[in-house]
């Protein structure tokens, strides 16, 4: 079965624009409904996560990482995929707000390897998220 990783350093490419996200809370659609509802209760929430780890709060946003993963399943070039070969391993982790180094994190490693998957490297936000947006709202 044909394996693609597509790392956070793309799905940060990916928000929800605001007019998009008015968008689906304007529709009737039940399924935007939901939608709408669900994505509601996460900015709040998001801002204290930020807030409680250090992290600027000007960074977040309603991110559609999922929605990615998904939208790949049937249409990949939504992304610009490359071969690599990836490996999970747990690596020394420096976390600097803590001056600690972590050893239980779990990360992905590219090595000089024969590729054992494909990996996106970037992806067509605008594309995609218009498209997300299109069919939340029953377009």
């Amino acid at each position: 079965m044909p394996k693609v990783l597509c790392p956070i350093d793309v799905t940060l490419k990916i928000p929800l624009h605001d007019h998009q996200l008015a968008r689906i809370n304007s529709t009737a659609d039940p399924i935007a409904n939901q939608v709408s509802a669900i994505l509601g209760v996460w900015p709040p929430q998001e801002h204290q996560i930020y807030l409680s780890v250090g992290i600027p709060t000007e960074h977040t946003g309603l991110w559609l990482h999922d929605p990615l993963a998904v939208a790949l399943a049937f249409d990949k070039s939504l992304c610009r995929i490359t071969p690599l070969h990836i490996s999970a391993e747990f690596v020394d982790t420096p976390i600097d707000r803590d001056m600690i180094i972590r050893r239980d994190i779990l990360r992905t490693i590219p090595k000089k390897l024969p590729a054992n998957m494909d990996a996106c490297v970037d992806v067509d936000a605008d594309r995609f998220t218009a498209m997300f947006t299109d069919r939340i709202c029953g377009n």
